[in-house]
C-alpha cells in the first residue's frame, strides 16, 4: 500500500512570502495617509546639519563595532575569526535583514562565519548568544536613561529586557537539559571556556555594550537633528522596546512596528511627523544603506561560506 506525504501547497508558501511584504507597504500607506507627507519630508530635508554630522558619525561606528562584538563572541566559543569574515558577515546579516522580518539576517550570518571544519551548531550559538547580550544592553541603556529623565513607562520593559537576557543565559551557561534538547545550536563550548576562564565574556559584553550605546546615540542624533528641542535622552529611551517591536515576525526592517513604539511614546513630547522623518532615517541609513552595501558582499561570497 503507497503512502503519501503531506506537502504544503506551494501556492501557500508563495502568498505568505508575499504578506509579510504586502503589510508593511499597507502600514506605510496609513501612515502617509493619516500624517502629513509634505511635513515629514520638510522635516527631513531641513535638519539640523550639526546633530546629522553626528549621527553619521555613530553610523560609521556600525560596522566595526558589530564586526569586533561578533569576533569576540566567536572568541568566547573557542573560533578565532578575521576581523574581515566578521566584517562581511555583519553586511551580508544586514542585506538579508531588508528582505525578512523578525532580524533573521542576524542568524544568517552564521552561514558568513562558516570556514572548514566549523561546527554550524556553535556558530549559531554565537549568533544567539550575541543577541541575548544585546537585548540585555539595550535594557540596560533604557533603565539607566529611563531613570535619569523620569520617563516612569519604561521602567517596567527594561527590567523585563534585563531579567528575560539574565535568565536565559543563566540556563544556558548551567546547560540545563532544556538547552540539550535542542538539536540546530550548541552552547557546549561556551560552557566549557566559561568555567575555565570566567573573563572570557568581558570582551563580548563589552562591544554588545557599545554597539548598543551606539546605536543608540545614532537614534538621539537623529532625533535631535530634526527635533533640536527634544532631550536626546527621550527617543533613546524609548530604542529598547522599539527595537524589540521591530523584531517582530510582521514586516520587513520593522516598518511600522518601530515607528508605531515611537509615536505610542514619543507623540506627548514631539510631533507626529517629526517622529516619521526621525524614525524613517534610521530605517534609511541604518537598514538600507548598510543593507545595499551587504548586498555586494553577499553576491561576492566564497567559497568558505557554503
Amino acid at each position: 500500500m503507497q503512502t503519501q506525504t503531506l506537502q504544503r501547497p506551494k501556492k501557500f508558501s508563495s502568498f505568505r512570502n508575499f504578506l509579510q511584504p504586502a503589510i508593511g507597504l499597507v502600514i506605510i500607506y496609513f501612515m502617509f495617509r493619516y500624517f502629513d507627507p509634505d511635513k515629514i519630508f520638510h522635516y527631513v530635508q531641513t535638519i539640523n546639519r550639526e546633530q546629522f554630522i553626528k549621527a553619521v558619525v555613530c553610523l560609521l561606528l556600525i560596522i566595526p563595532l558589530a564586526s569586533l562584538r561578533l569576533k569576540f563572541h566567536s572568541a568566547s566559543f573557542g573560533y578565532q575569526k578575521e576581523f574581515s569574515t566578521c566584517v562581511k558577515s555583519v553586511f551580508a546579516g544586514l542585506s538579508i535583514n531588508m528582505i525578512v522580518p523578525a532580524k533573521a539576517g542576524d542568524f544568517a550570518k552564521a552561514g558568513f562565519l562558516h570556514e572548514k571544519n566549523d561546527n554550524w551548531k556553535d556558530l549559531i550559538g554565537i549568533c544567539l548568544v550575541e543577541k541575548i547580550f544585546d537585548v540585555f544592553c539595550l535594557g540596560l541603556i533604557g533603565l539607566s536613561v529611563a531613570t535619569i529623565i523620569e520617563f516612569k513607562i519604561i521602567y517596567y520593559p527594561s527590567v523585563l529586557m534585563i531579567a528575560a537576557a539574565t535568565f536565559i543565559f543563566f540556563i544556558i551557561l548551567w546547560n540545563s537539559k532544556l538547552i540539550e534538547k535542542l538539536k540546530f545550536v550548541s552552547f557546549e563550548k561556551i560552557v566549557s571556556n566559561f568555567k575555565c576562564h570566567r573573563r572570557i565574556l568581558f570582551n563580548p559584553l563589552a562591544f554588545s555594550f557599545l554597539c548598543s550605546l551606539n546605536n543608540a546615540l545614532f537614534l538621539g542624533f537623529l532625533f535631535k537633528s530634526i527635533e533640536q528641542s527634544t532631550e536626546i535622552l527621550k527617543p533613546i529611551a524609548v530604542l529598547p522596546i522599539a527595537t524589540l517591536a521591530s523584531a517582530l515576525p510582521i514586516t520587513p526592517m520593522g516598518l511600522g512596528t518601530r515607528d508605531g513604539a515611537f509615536l505610542f511614546f514619543l507623540s506627548d513630547f514631539i510631533m507626529p511627523e517629526k517622529i516619521l522623518a526621525a524614525s524613517l532615517l534610521y530605517i534609511l541609513l541604518s537598514q538600507v544603506a548598510l543593507g545595499i552595501i551587504g548586498l555586494f558582499v553577499f553576491f561576492k561570497r566564497g567559497d568558505n561560506y557554503y
